[in-house]
């Protein structure tokens, strides 16, 4: 799994992200605590990792007790990526656009 983790990396998460996205993706939904165990990210991260995918629209939040989480299915995760990156960089061409106009 280390190939994905770079390639989700290359994408624009942080290897904390990654980590904690593949392990969602394999075991289905879990617990921050079992997302903490399956991937490595330190407990007192992993809440601020999830709420980050979930941000990004990559995980869904359960509202239960405990909080559960779910990875959403691969191919809406692969199109928010590619949104995402998309947005950026027509943000920063826009940007260098703008900055040769007012030069």
């Amino acid at each position: 799994m280390d190939d994905v983790e770079r390639v989700l990396e290359k994408l624009g998460l942080s290897a904390y992200q990654a980590k904690a996205l593949i392990s969602l993706l394999k075991c289905g939904e879990a617990k921050a605590s079992e997302v903490s165990e399956l991937s490595g990210v330190p407990r007192a991260k992993v809440y601020e990792v999830l709420d980050q995918l979930a941000d990004l629209g990559l995980v869904d939040k359960i509202p239960t007790r405990p909080v559960r989480f779910r990875a959403r299915n691969p191919e809406e995760i692969t199109q928010r990526l590619r949104r995402n990156i998309t947005m950026e960089y027509e943000d920063k061409i826009g940007f260098l656009i703008r900055c040769r106009k007012n030069s």
